[in-house]
């Protein structure tokens, strides 16, 4: 678990807007952000897909977590999920 590899942050909220809104706010360098409506949750169908490449590492992922949760929670988004779930992501040395 020492190698980098792209980690999935799921973030839910209850209209488009409100997922652009929130693109728009974490967009930055190191961050994929894609979107789409989705019918895991009625309350917030909404999902915005965050990818960072990193070290699966439990500080740093709880860390973005915070943060993603922090910038949702103004516009009634929460955080959903997270996970890796493509070995080919993991960088080959």
């Amino acid at each position: 678990m020492t190698a980098p590899r792209n980690i999935d942050f799921n973030v839910i909220f209850p209209n488009e807007a409100s997922d652009i809104a929130f693109c728009e706010a974490i967009h930055h360098d190191g961050l994929k952000l894609s979107y789409r409506k989705s019918d895991a949750d009625e309350q917030r169908p909404w999902d915005v897909l965050v990818v960072r490449h990193m070290v699966p590492d439990h500080a740093d992922i709880s860390s973005l977590e915070d943060y993603l949760g922090s910038a949702a929670r103004p516009i009634d988004g929460e955080n959903d999920d997270w996970g890796c779930f493509n070995a080919s992501d993991i960088a080959q040395d």
